[in-house]
């Protein structure tokens, strides 16, 4: 049984003809902000504007939460609603915690549906790399997020060797070889800033060797 539609979780994905119930709202509340010249519902007023955003938030959480990747492409616009209004109530409001969270749930989303079709869904990688290397610009700590990226190139090195035909001729090898060691040289630099970060993690350790292996492999 697949997830209900929006509509039937969130009343706001309801659209009229010419504009949204929540469009109205927001258009409505800020009419009535700037007609607040005395200031006597400020605190009303963040009140009807963080609700609004909670809105959008709930129907974020939804598109990331759904694993058939229907509403996947929409996320981060959503998100990026979600914020704007929030800002209304709250100008100061830091969202890089928030901003970290969904870069690494729609990279994880990507390499998920990546895996599951490797040739429908081949594209999605780039989409991954670009999330993750989102989040990492925001909070370089993230030991598990260079090596989530070092394991996409990695991986790809490894499907090259699975698929090789061994009885294919040379340069056809040679070429699978340059392939494998580029990918390997573009998850290297990932695998070892996750190592800086945290020495002791093992499978950072595994990922390493078994990156340094491959750039040592010849045929």
């Amino acid at each position: 049984m697949g997830l209900p539609s929006p509509a039937s979780v969130n009343p706001f994905f309801k659209k009229s003809k010419e504009i949204s119930l929540r469009e109205k709202i927001l258009e409505v509340t800020l009419k009535a902000q700037k007609k607040d010249i005395n200031k006597e519902l400020v605190k009303q007023l963040k009140s009807s504007f963080r609700s609004l955003a909670n809105t959008y938030k709930n129907e974020l959480n939804y598109y990331l939460n759904d694993t058939s990747g229907v509403y996947l492409g929409k996320a981060i616009n959503k998100h990026n609603e979600y914020k704007a209004i929030y800002k209304l109530a709250d100008p100061e409001k830091d969202f890089r915690e928030e901003d970290v969270l969904v870069y690494n749930i729609l990279a994880n989303r990507y390499d998920t549906k990546y895996n599951n079709n490797k040739n429908k869904y081949a594209a999605y990688l780039d989409s991954s790399v670009y999330y993750y290397s989102k989040s990492i610009a925001l909070d370089s700590t993230q030991a598990d997020i260079y090596n989530a990226i070092g394991l996409i190139y990695f991986n790809q090195a490894v499907d090259i060797i699975n698929a090789l035909d061994y009885e294919a001729d040379l340069e056809m090898l040679m070429e699978s070889d340059a392939r494998k060691a580029d990918l390997a040289m573009k998850g290297l630099p990932y695998f070892e800033k996750a190592l800086e970060t945290e020495p002791n993690n093992g499978k950072v350790i595994y990922a390493l060797a078994g990156c340094y292996k491959i750039l040592n492999s010849k045929h």
